[in-house]
């Protein structure tokens, strides 16, 4: 395990409960060395979206417990915010996160003689997602069938 992996370890098992405590999900944590510093971006989510207020309350939190904790050598930057409604759905989890939302789908083998689906997402189970196309019936998906997804944002 190299260096910032272990780094990576230590500060998700110092911060995971302020997650629960607070009711948002580690979408991902990001650690960025440069030559002066370290960047550690905590991307984090909830369903229906997170606030800028929620992100900040987590950010002084997190800051806090590092702070404590002076597992860092050196000087770093600490960020929290959303992943973003551009960011690709890749785990249970962003599903999870996105359930109620439009979601746009490409398959790797087609479902119903067709491999791109628009629709909402109704559900996410242990390893399917329901989703509500704009034309047609439910479609139960296996998410080791989807290759790629994302959220759909209309612009108005």
């Amino acid at each position: 395990m190299s260096g910032l992996e272990e780094i990576e370890k230590k500060i998700i098992d110092l911060t995971e409960d302020i997650f629960t405590q607070e009711g948002v999900e580690l979408v991902e944590l990001e650690l960025e060395p440069s030559k002066s510093m370290l960047l550690l971006r905590f991307l984090v989510g909830k369903q229906n979206g997170i606030s800028i207020q929620e992100c900040t309350k987590v950010n002084r939190r997190i800051g806090h417990i590092l702070e404590v904790a002076d597992i860092i050598d050196g000087k770093y930057t600490l960020e929290v915010s959303s992943p973003g409604a551009d960011r690709l759905l890749k785990t249970r989890t962003d599903f999870w996160l996105n359930t109620g939302q439009r979601i746009r789908i490409v398959l790797n083998e087609a479902v119903r003689e067709r491999k791109t689906y628009v629709g909402l997402l109704k559900s996410v189970a242990d390893d399917t997602i329901i989703i509500e196309p704009e034309l047609g019936p439910d479609i139960v998906i296996a998410l080791d069938n989807i290759f790629k997804a994302k959220q759909e944002v209309r612009m108005r």
